[in-house]
């Protein structure tokens, strides 16, 4: 009986879909650049030795804080009429803002809040109406 010698088969190669052409993602519009922060329980830098301060995070060529003693509504838009805040803001917030004037802003219970403007103080009193001021930051 002859021998039967093996023929090695040849190696098969992986079958690879074909890529397909994905069509461009679309990228959305970017948000207004709004940062807000809250106070911390503690800034002890003793009790969080490892964790500084958070700073405020914002963008932009002038920059508007505005800080709430208590509760206070804040409505803040930009040069284009563009809404950038409009809500009601917890006591001791803070809320930072970096756009371009003017601005518009109306604020409840402004007796309670603090705004600056590029670390310049705006005095609230003079376009404040039964507690609500009105104004526009040039």
């Amino acid at each position: 009986m002859p021998l039967a010698t093996a023929t090695a088969a040849p190696p098969l190669e992986p079958r690879t879909p074909p890529i397909a052409a994905q069509p461009a993602l679309a990228v959305p519009a970017p948000l207004p650049p709004i940062a807000m922060t809250q106070p911390s329980a503690s800034l002890d830098p003793q009790e969080h030795p490892a964790a500084p301060p958070a700073r405020p995070v914002a963008t932009g060529p002038n920059r508007l804080v505005v800080r709430c003693e208590e509760e206070a509504w804040l409505e803040v838009r930009d040069s284009a009429g563009r809404v950038l805040v409009s809500s009601l803001q917890p006591a001791g917030a803070e809320r930072v803002l970096r756009t371009r004037p003017p601005l518009t802003l109306v604020i409840g219970n402004a007796s309670r809040v603090q705004v600056t403007f590029n670390d310049r103080p705006i005095d609230l009193r003079p376009h404040t109406r039964v507690e609500v001021a009105r104004l526009t930051v040039p």
